[in-house]
């Protein structure tokens, strides 16, 4: 019977690679070393009937002895016809290492079994085989009812012995082995099979109820069944694995109240339950963990108080309530669980204002994120403090300003979303220069500013943000002033919101080095002159918007050949001439196109019926005629 790991040498086994280090076995080839291999048969020179010739092309003696017949018609292979790459595994029985044969020119993997004594091993009397592709003779034996062997009690590991063989017994037969069996089976269904059991099943479509059972594995440290279609509640019985650190059921289907049971898991490091649906509230008995780092709620129907026992979870570092219906206020020793980098509070109910001090007491802070709220108060001038934070989001609240003017000493900053507060009720009139500072934020590469109130002339210094810029959002202020000729200079942008503000003067030429422009909106201004002609070098452009300003001229023809635009609108009263049949070049993708309250004259371009995805066409309020 095959000893636990190894292969059963049959008919119909086909594995590439093995080499055997055979030591002082009858004193020849000491230390040799020979590779069986499938793929490198000869017929050519080797007598079939005659070991000694089996012996003379490099088999080793005792191997032709056991199963000589099986190797007629195969030559070894020696080590040295491989390179040897790397380590892939090694443990007490061999190495395997991946290799490059140097015949074949492929990569194999090379196993290398190594026997000190080999006294004992007997292989299969009469075995036979058409093309083996391996042979793993390991610490295997063959079963017969009939006999019983005597082998030596020197073995590998005393793992699940019977007791016979503990006391020094040499004979084995199938109720040594039902021992061992049985001792395998038993320390599976008790999860006792290893001292740090993980089970990793996430990523599947596994589905229906997490089994209770699973509450029997006693020793489970990690449980990751996230990303998957698990049903019904939080299995119950896992209170009973009082040595878990990390459960991770994120992204499932399941419901229910969260568990009570959080003073069972004394080691608990991470607990994930995001992105299911799991109803009430949070239990206040989660502050019992104090070894907790990682707590993720996010994305459920949560309702109720953010318990204050939560602010008692000293090594917390990620905390993530965001997107259920939490209300009430956040409890202020929350901001003085200073482990913290990462908070999220977003899209709940919550009330109150941000403390002060928050940049000082939070001096891990990396990521906030609270809005889509009910935060009110001012923004705290402390926050310029959190040397670390990389993320700032407020958007969606009624949180006054000033905005701090040294925003530029966050050198980590990546995202800053202020949007839809009223920031510049409390800025001084005329004020902007806040954006100067944010050019020492060289790793900035989103800026959110809409609905804010602000008021005064855009700076050109806003052309000087970081070249990372990829998202700039400012609309519907009273920003004043002109576009900078220069912000051409933010080649990295993808996203330009500048509409509904008081914009004058003319769309700069250098608009068409934003190649990698998206979407440009600059509507609801008073821009005026005519769309520039480099527009047309805006190959990636998705959504143009000019609509509402006092621009003149026609339409370039070159914005026609922009084939991934899907919405235009040029809604402005006063763009003239004849549209041409070039036009065409927006028809595979255009869904969206207003060329309404013009001057437009001419014929409509015949063509505009190959448009195929076109949704809404507005040509109202022109000068066509046919």
């Amino acid at each position: 019977m095959p000893s636990e790991g190894r292969s059963r040498y049959n008919d119909k086994q086909a594995i590439t690679l093995i080499t055997v280090h055979a030591r002082n076995i009858e004193n020849e080839r000491n230390q040799a070393q020979c590779v069986f291999h499938g793929y490198h048969r000869s017929f050519g020179g080797i007598s079939k009937s005659s070991k000694s010739g089996l012996v003379a092309v490099g088999w080793a003696s005792w191997v032709v002895k056991d199963v000589g017949e099986d190797l007629m018609g195969w030559v070894p292979r020696k080590e040295k016809s491989f390179h040897i790459l790397d380590n892939i595994r090694e443990d007490n029985y061999n190495i395997v290492y991946r290799t490059l044969d140097l015949e074949k020119k492929k990569i194999v993997a090379l196993k290398k079994i190594t026997f000190n004594n080999l006294a004992g091993i007997t292989f299969r009397p009469g075995l036979k085989s058409t093309e083996p592709q391996i042979a793993d003779f390991g610490l295997a034996y063959y079963y017969d009812p009939a006999q019983v062997w005597q082998f030596t009690n020197r073995v590998v590991t005393l793992w699940y012995l019977s007791p016979e063989l503990l006391l020094g017994a040499s004979s084995c037969d199938s109720a040594r082995d039902l021992w061992t069996t049985g001792c395998i089976l038993v320390e599976l269904y008790e999860g006792l099979l290893a001292n740090d059991l993980v089970i990793y099943l996430h990523d599947n479509f596994f589905h229906g109820p997490i089994p209770n059972e699973i509450g029997q594995v006693f020793r489970l440290q990690y449980l990751y069944l996230k990303y998957n279609n698990f049903e019904g509640g939080f299995p119950a019985n896992l209170s009973y694995c009082v040595d878990i650190r990390n459960i991770s059921l994120f992204h499932n289907d399941l419901k229910g109240k969260l568990p009570t049971e959080f003073a069972s898991w004394p080691r608990l490091n991470l607990f994930n339950l995001g992105s299911n649906h799991f109803t009430g509230s949070i239990p206040p008995s989660i502050g019992n963990v104090s070894t907790l780092r990682l707590l993720s709620l996010s994305s459920n129907n949560l309702a109720g108080a953010i318990p204050l026992e939560v602010a008692h979870l000293t090594k917390l570092g990620y905390l993530d309530l965001s997107t259920n219906n939490l209300s009430g206020r956040v409890p202020l020793c929350l901001y003085n669980v200073s482990s913290l980098s990462v908070v999220g509070l977003n899209s709940n109910e919550l009330e109150d204002t941000l403390p002060a001090d928050l940049g000082f007491n939070l001096p891990k802070l990396q990521e906030f994120y609270i809005g889509d709220n009910r935060i009110s108060g001012p923004l705290p001038a402390s926050i310029i403090n959190a040397s670390n934070l990389a993320i700032f989001v407020i958007d969606h609240n009624n949180i006054t300003g000033p905005i701090p003017m040294n925003l530029g000493s966050l050198s980590n900053l990546q995202v800053l979303n202020l949007g839809n507060n009223p920031l510049g009720d409390s800025q001084r009139s005329n004020d902007l220069t806040f954006f100067s500072s944010l050019v020492n934020c060289t790793y900035l590469y989103e800026l959110i500013l809409y609905k804010n109130g602000l008021r005064g002339e855009l700076p050109n210094s806003i052309v000087n943000l970081s070249t990372s810029i990829e998202k700039l959002y400012l609309f519907t202020n009273d920003i004043y002033g002109g576009i900078p000729r220069e912000i051409g200079k933010l080649v990295n942008l993808t996203v330009l919101q500048l509409d509904d503000n008081l914009l004058t003067g003319t769309i700069p030429a250098s608009i068409g080095d934003l190649t990698k422009l998206g979407n440009l909106y600059l509507s609801g201004n008073k821009i005026s002159g005519a769309i520039p002609p480099s527009i047309g070098n805006v190959t990636q452009l998705i959504v143009l918007h000019l609509e509402d300003n006092m621009l003149q001229g026609s339409i370039p023809t070159g914005l026609f050949n922009i084939s991934s635009l899907q919405e235009l609108s040029v809604t402005n009263r006063r763009l003239g001439g004849v549209i041409p049949e070039q036009i065409v070049g927006l028809s595979s993708h255009c869904v969206f196109l207003y060329l309404d309250q013009n001057l437009f004259t001419g014929r409509l371009p015949s063509n505009i019926g190959s448009f195929k995805h076109l949704v809404a066409l507005d040509i109202s309020y022109n000068k066509f005629r046919g």
